[in-house]
């Protein structure tokens, strides 16, 4: 087998694992809204503020274990955060984890239209 270098190859020089670990937050808060109940569970927070983890979970008609699941997930992923008020857990959103959620976003929209200008550069000149 013959290994060749492509002009993508020789272009750009992307530290993959150093993005990985960077960016892991974005993912696993992507992970975590990704279900319907989790998202909804964080509007109520946003709308309805601090609450405890038995009233946010009267809705779902779900287990307080299910539902703890699911609040550590989003705490894990620092959109909410949790305490202890004696036998009571408190939830409450946190308002910056979008803004970095946003952040993240941004970066890879930028890394990928820089990606796909490339590639149609060497497209185009492939084509000629």
């Amino acid at each position: 087998m013959v290994w060749c270098c492509t002009p993508l190859d020789l272009l750009f020089h992307i530290p993959i694992l150093n993005s990985m670990v960077k960016y892991r937050d974005g993912e696993r808060m992507l992970d975590a809204l990704g279900l319907p109940l989790r998202r909804t569970m964080v509007r109520r927070l946003q709308q309805e503020g601090a609450m405890s983890l038995s009233k946010l979970a009267v809705p779902f008609k779900i287990s307080l274990p299910a539902a703890l699941k699911h609040i550590r997930l989003l705490e894990d992923s620092d959109i909410i955060e949790t305490h202890k008020r004696g036998r009571v857990r408190i939830c409450v959103y946190k308002p910056s984890a979008f803004k970095e959620l946003g952040g993240w976003l941004a970066s890879q929209s930028a890394f990928w239209e820089s990606s796909f200008d490339r590639l149609g550069t060497i497209i185009n000149k492939r084509k000629r």
